[in-house]
């Protein structure tokens, strides 16, 4: 049985993983640390 919170939660860690790895190659690394930091908290 699929459960599509896990679904979501997984996607939405993903795309935080890509915001972050935007941001450190822009040379913003702190705020790339607080959105890994926050966006995968769940």
């Amino acid at each position: 049985m699929k459960n599509p919170i896990l679904d979501k939660t997984f996607i939405f860690a993903e795309k935080i993983l890509n915001v972050y790895f935007f941001l450190r190659e822009k040379n913003h690394f702190r705020l790339a640390d607080q959105i890994v930091g926050s966006g995968t908290s769940i």
